[in-house]
Formats: C-alpha cells, sequence, structure tokens
C-alpha cells in the first residue's frame, strides 16, 4: 500500500485518512474494478459521487457500468465514507486512489 496514494473528498472537504483506512479503501476499489469486465489493473482510479449517481474513471477512461453495478458501487462507496468518525451526510464524494512511481 506504501505506493499507493488514497484520497477522499466528501461534500468538497478534503478527509484526512489513516494508514488502516487508505489500505481499506485501496483493496476495496481494486475488488470492484477486479469484478468488471475491461478494466485491466489501474494506475489511477477515480470514483465520484452525487445526487445518487456514480462515476468511475480507471486509467483515465470512462468505466461503463449498468444500473445495477452503479447502485452497488455508490453505496459501497457510501458505506464506508459514513463509517468514518465525523461524517454526518454525503451529497457529494470523491475517491481518489493513485499507483507511485
Amino acid at each position: 500500500m506504501s505506493s499507493k496514494t488514497v484520497t477522499l473528498k466528501v461534500n468538497d472537504v478534503n478527509i484526512p485518512l489513516s494508514f488502516f483506512v487508505q489500505t481499506y479503501f485501496d483493496r476495496v476499489m481494486d475488488g470492484i474494478i477486479g469484478s468488471l469486465e475491461n478494466t485491466g489493473s489501474a494506475e489511477t482510479l477515480m470514483l465520484e459521487g452525487s445526487n445518487n449517481s456514480v462515476a468511475l474513471t480507471v486509467n483515465g477512461l470512462p468505466v461503463a457500468m449498468n444500473e445495477f453495478v452503479r447502485q452497488i458501487v455508490r453505496k459501497t462507496a457510501e458505506g464506508m465514507i459514513s463509517s468514518l468518525r465525523g461524517i454526518e451526510k454525503i451529497d457529494t464524494f470523491n475517491i481518489s486512489v493513485v499507483t507511485g512511481k
């Protein structure tokens, strides 16, 4: 995990993440993209959610998802985020995972 950087914004506010939380988010996001077709390995990953929608970008390319996949990915992300201390309401979120060189 030391070669990856995980960042989180909720409602346009940067949320500091411990090593455990960064590692957890990284592994969950890796599992999500690993279960999708045609995603390959991710050097960069961005998951953005707002207004009950979600968009996933891997290596700068958008990932097509049907409604079921969008909902399960969004609800998984919101579940992880809502478990963090100080998060009361999630209007928008942005999870970024970047592999270091």
